[in-house]
């Protein structure tokens, strides 16, 4: 079974999600922020995946947790990812089909 280090400070949604990527036969381990990923990572080694949120409080980024985790082990697979909050989506870019143009996000 895979390893996967999922890393959220919003606590319901990343405990639905960590159900989630259970349910679909991942072993699952929980960091509240970059800071215990990082202590996740150095007591318990390295992992297969690691999913975390990009921006969150304390200081430690996914995009460090995500280097630190390559770091520890170097086929790692790290999913940095950001999700927008409301009243976040107006000035977001808007992304059509990658397909359909060279450029497909405009702000």
């Amino acid at each position: 079974m895979a390893r996967l280090l999922y890393v959220e400070d919003d606590a319901l949604l990343r405990t639905v999600t960590a159900m989630a990527l259970d349910d679909a036969g991942y072993e699952v381990v929980e960091a509240h922020d970059g800071r215990q990923a990082l202590q996740l990572l150095s007591d318990q080694g390295g992992f297969d995946y690691v999913v975390s949120d990009i921006s969150m409080p304390g200081g430690v980024s996914g995009l460090e947790v995500a280097r630190a985790a390559q770091q520890v082990r170097p086929g790692c697979r790290a999913i940095p990812g950001i999700r927008l909050r409301r009243g976040a989506a107006a000035s977001a870019p808007r992304c059509g089909r990658p397909w359909a143009s060279r450029s497909a996000c405009t702000s």
